[in-house]
């Protein structure tokens, strides 16, 4: 050891992830087994195919160049690294020679860690596998098994303790095990009487084989009973809720939770095969939770005019806010904000509707479906969310065609005002509500998107490809199915779409990583701003369209078409779980810096600061950034260059 204070390296190595999981006295162990180095620039620290590295290198000052020299000879710079980053991990963990040469890009002063030492850290150490395994090709997924520390670090959301441990308690701790049951045939009035004398809000029917049919509720006895005077003395199936939805026992609170909530309901019953163990409700949920977003839903189903829908949305920011604290993974996260999202805009729908018909204009002159595209399509909601929608409307008379699309058009505008006033921006281009394009009929609607596909413009398909994504939110006719249908008749006869469709998605080089406050692009270009939907999360969203068309698939979900393609062949299970794991950390990292600026009335945007980024979230994006690497190799491949 040098004569370099050991409290300033202390004071150093405690900064630098995962590190910073040790506790102080196996920090003081780590560094006194530490020695200082330097390097003068232009000098090799580590050689391509050399010996195997012998230390682990901390950069407590300067850079170093991360090159491999291909057989033709050429060089290709891989990363640039700086202060806090590490090398030479990958190859003490494997035994083996760098695959890659360090070079000191300017004067390079570095901590050495022995290579046995920090074997044994990564060994003993999860934070130390989870940062490191990466390099050796042990996927450890990481989105699962985040610490409370690393959520904080990556999303600046100051995690919630014990909150985040209630939200995974099994159901089978939550449910009630002495659930009542009753036969099909069992009346009203007996069922009635049965919850009365067990003082319980709920009954299950079930069959002779005891298996689940429907469940009865207080409510349903007021609403379906009392209210429409029905005879007590009829049968409980006529008046049951069904089909039941269902939950294992081994599920945790957050999947009960996402499960009331996208079905608008509040109890689903414990199944073991087929076998009835229990029933939970939502205030059992409750209970341990102290926030519901079954309760935000149920906010907005009861909500009966347009001043109370504009008061809601800060409210259910609020709540998801506390969900993000409480540990919630990206999956749920998401799925949480699109059901909340669809349940307002379908409200908002319904209201202006009824604003229609009172202001002297009627109800809607034909069938239509109102669809969203884009990252609401995509059920990825992440703020800050742009009104991206579109109208379709049954196929009328020519000569009705003006009077039809023009109430449309009126429609399309109260809604928009509605949601602007609910807090989504207009569209970034023109939009639904002051331009026809976007609300027109079927046949129109069919047209326009074979256009698209028979002339594959790429200059059109950077325009339009997020319309691609779109889904109904409401419909009262099959309208986005014969939709479907003309899209994916149209590819099959036009497979260039695919190719230029795919080599799109991935034109863009991804950048290689960060060096001090700025994003390093693979010619070695510095930028100022790291941009999240070009260097992040888009590659695999476009990427994921593309495969979706391909298989002829609705499924909208980036994840999903991505999981299915994956299970059909056309991307490798390796490349799926690196992409799913970065992408849900992306969309964690988004959620997170807009619910805050929504405290503070302000809306981030897509280009970030590096200077705002810590350690643990410039790691993140570094693998993002080889994901997307990798994925671009792949559809060069596939979809031809």
């Amino acid at each position: 050891m040098s004569d370099f204070p050991l409290a300033r390296i202390l004071d150093f190595v405690r900064t630098v992830p995962p590190f910073e999981t040790l506790s102080p006295e196996e920090l003081q162990r780590l560094v006194n087994q530490m020695d200082i180095a330097y390097f003068p620039p232009g000098q090799v620290v580590v050689q391509q195919n050399g010996a195997p590295a012998s230390h682990l290198h901390i950069i407590h000052s300067g850079s170093v160049r991360i090159t491999t020299r291909e057989k033709s000879g050429q060089e290709i710079l891989i990363d640039i690294r700086g202060e806090g980053d590490t090398f030479g991990a990958s190859s003490i963990l494997r035994g083996t020679s760098e695959p890659f040469s360090a070079t000191a890009q300017e004067d390079l002063l570095t901590f050495e860690l022995p290579g046995d030492y920090f074997r044994d850290l990564v060994e003993n150490h999860p934070s130390f596998q989870q940062h490191y395994m990466l390099a050796v090709n042990e996927r450890v997924r990481a989105l699962s098994d985040i610490s409370q520390s690393m959520l904080y670090s990556m999303t600046g959301a100051e995690p919630l303790g014990e909150l985040a441990v209630r939200m995974h308690t099994r159901v089978s701790e939550l449910m009630s095990r002495d659930v009542l049951t009753c036969s099909a045939d069992t009346t009203i009035a007996q069922a009635a009487r049965t919850m009365t004398k067990c003082n319980a809000g709920s009954i299950v029917v079930v069959d002779a084989a005891g298996q689940p049919q429907g469940l009865v509720t207080d409510t349903d006895l007021r609403s379906r009973v009392l209210a429409a005077g029905l005879s007590p003395d009829l049968p409980v199936k006529k008046v049951m809720s069904w089909p039941l939805k269902s939950m294992p026992p081994h599920a945790v609170a957050y999947e009960a939770v996402l499960e009331m909530t996208r079905h608008g309901i509040h109890h689903l019953v414990v199944t073991e095969g087929e076998r009835l163990v229990g029933l939970v409700s939502d205030h059992d949920i409750s209970v341990i939770t102290g926030n519901n977003p079954v309760g935000l839903v149920r906010r907005i189903d009861k909500v009966e005019t347009l001043e109370e829908l504009r008061r809601l949305p800060r409210r259910g920011y609020r709540a998801l806010f506390i969900l993000l604290r409480q540990g919630v993974s990206a999956e749920l996260m998401l799925d949480l904000l699109s059901e909340f999202h669809d349940r307002l805009i379908e409200k908002t729908l319904e209201l202006s509707e009824d604003q229609m018909e009172e202001s002297g204009q009627g109800r809607a002159p034909a069938d239509f479906a109102w669809m969203v595209f884009s990252h609401l399509g995509r059920r990825e909601p992440v703020p800050p969310l742009f009104q991206q929608h579109m109208l379709v409307y049954s196929d009328v008379p020519r000569r009705e065609q003006s009077r039809v699309q023009q109430w449309f058009l009126n429609f399309a505008s109260v809604v928009s005002r509605t949601m602007e006033e609910c807090g989504f921006p207009p569209s970034q281009r023109d939009d639904l509500a002051t331009n026809p394009r976007w609300c027109n009929s079927l046949s129109h609607w069919r047209d326009t998107f074979r256009d698209w596909i028979r002339q594959p413009v790429p200059e059109t398909l950077a325009e339009v490809g997020h319309v691609f994504d779109f889904r109904p939110i409401h419909q009262t006719a099959k309208l986005t199915e014969a939709l479907h249908k003309a899209i994916f008749e149209e590819i099959k006869r036009n497979r260039r779409f695919l190719s230029i469709a795919g080599n799109m998605a991935v034109s863009r080089q991804p950048p290689l990583g960060f060096f001090r406050n700025f994003v390093v692009d693979k010619n070695g270009d510095y930028l100022e701003s790291l941009d999240l939907r070009a260097h992040a999360y888009g590659p695999a969203v476009r990427a994921g369209r593309v495969f979706a068309l391909e298989m002829h698939t609705t499924l909208t979900s980036t994840n999903q078409r991505l999981q299915l393609a994956a299970n059909r062949g056309l991307l490798p299970e390796d490349l799926l779980a690196d992409l799913t794991e970065s992408f849900g950390l992306v969309a964690l990292f988004r959620i997170a810096r807009y619910l805050e600026a929504r405290a503070k009335d302000s809306a981030p945007q897509n280009l970030v600061d590096p200077a705002e980024l810590n350690k643990v979230q410039r790691n993140m994006f570094k693998k993002c950034f080889a994901a997307n690497d990798r994925l671009r190799e792949h559809m060069m491949k596939r979809y031809g260059s």
